[in-house]
């Protein structure tokens, strides 16, 4: 949707061009024609910052997923899981994981 709406942008300037171009009195136009700009700045600037704000959100409820899925199996393995396994290996796979959801996953939503 963002790329519509730099494309539109593109056209109106190629639009506008043309028209000052071939029109004698193109500063009578100018307010309008920079109005018309402004507004299509704006509606793409809306949807980027739309787009960037879905995609926080997105990945904010899966990493806060993925973590309360983590906690949840961990708090309900044996003892002897605990036992065999460092609670350092346990503390950096759950962060690495979380981690690697947070940069990358993300990225591949946008």
């Amino acid at each position: 949707m963002t790329r519509f709406s730099f494309s539109i942008q593109d056209w109106w300037l190629a639009y506008w061009s043309e028209l000052s171009k071939a029109d004698g009195h193109a500063e009578q136009d100018a307010a309008w024609n920079i109005s018309i700009y402004a507004m299509l700045a704006c509606c793409s600037a809306l949807l980027i910052l739309f787009r960037e704000l879905q995609s926080v959100i997105a990945g904010w409820f899966s990493a806060r997923n993925l973590h309360l899925k983590l906690i949840r199996n961990i708090l309900r393995s044996p003892m002897e899981f605990f036992d065999r396994t460092p609670i350092g290996r346990i503390v950096s796979r759950l962060s690495g994981d979380t981690d690697v959801l947070g940069k990358y996953c993300t990225r591949l939503l946008t």
